[in-house]
């Protein structure tokens, strides 16, 4: 995937918390703690009539309160003319679905992060701690590439799968061109692929399998989180040490999760039990 390709993923992942931020008058940090997620107000008659927010069970109610315009169910609504643009990056988009390989490309990723252990530096005890926790946060970017790429290029290749998520996503059989447009550009704008919580809702209604169980690489990720929003430091202003073995257990983590899921995907003979 490349460095380059990772700051791709990073950047549109801040721009989507700095338009929610703005919107709902929170931090960043805010919005990530409290996993906002777009949903659609659905008629009888399948009609999308209007978006709103909602939240994570145990968002802490201090953060809610702090937002202006908030409903009897503590969801924020949206001005349908915010969402209606069908529009996507088209270029990543192809580029994505002309993968051979998303699996490949993680390990591969991950190898490549791998070795910039080896490196020698000149100050080497504070440069080692910045340079292991920017690998730290990379390996996560990986992980986070791979499930929207599996994902997207899954659902392009497969209409029962694009049938199976449209499904989840909002309680429809039936969906036209239009709709898989809006489902393109919600898998590549809205969904949050560090939030495993949900991530792993969409991957087993979507491949009816059941997502491994990821604890370790959740508190990882929280983890990463105060590397990329806190400059490496912790909520108490500490700096985050991660050590090499830190980084080797991540990536040996990420590795056994991503070759689970290639495996049942892969196999969609294998049995899946509610």
């Amino acid at each position: 995937m490349g460095i380059a390709k990772e700051q791709l993923y990073d950047n549109q992942q801040e721009a989507f918390y700095e338009t929610l931020a703005e919107r709902l008058g929170i931090t960043c940090d805010e919005v990530e703690e409290i996993e906002p997620q777009i949903n659609e107000n659905t008629g009888s008659d399948g009609a999308v009539y209007g978006y709103y927010l909602s939240f994570k069970e145990d968002t802490p109610r201090e953060i809610l309160d702090k937002i202006e315009g908030l409903d009897s169910n503590d969801c924020f609504w949206l001005d349908i003319s915010d969402l209606y643009d069908e529009d996507y990056d088209e270029e990543q988009y192809e580029y994505i679905v002309k993968k051979k390989s998303p699996y490949n490309d993680c390990i591969t990723s991950i190898e490549e992060a791998i070795q910039l252990l080896g490196l020698s530096l000149k100050k080497e005890k504070k440069s080692k701690y910045i340079l292991y926790r920017q690998i730290y946060a990379s390996l996560i970017s990986i992980l986070e590439a791979y499930l929207f790429e599996r994902l997207l290029l899954s659902i392009d290749k497969d209409e029962n799968l694009l049938a199976n998520f449209f499904l989840f996503h909002n309680g429809a059989h039936n969906f036209d061109e239009h709709d898989v447009k809006k489902v393109r550009k919600h898998l590549m704008e809205n969904i949050i692929y560090h939030n495993l919580n949900t991530v792993s809702q969409i991957y087993n209604a979507t491949f009816k399998i059941r997502f491994p169980s990821c604890e370790k690489i959740k508190k990882a990720i929280k983890l990463r989180h105060d590397i990329v929003h806190r400059n490496g430091k912790k909520t108490n202003g500490d700096f985050l040490i991660v050590s090499r073995k830190d980084i080797e257990h991540l990536s040996d983590n990420i590795k056994e999760l991503v070759s689970n899921l290639e495996y049942n995907i892969c196999n969609p003979s294998l049995p899946f039990e509610e």
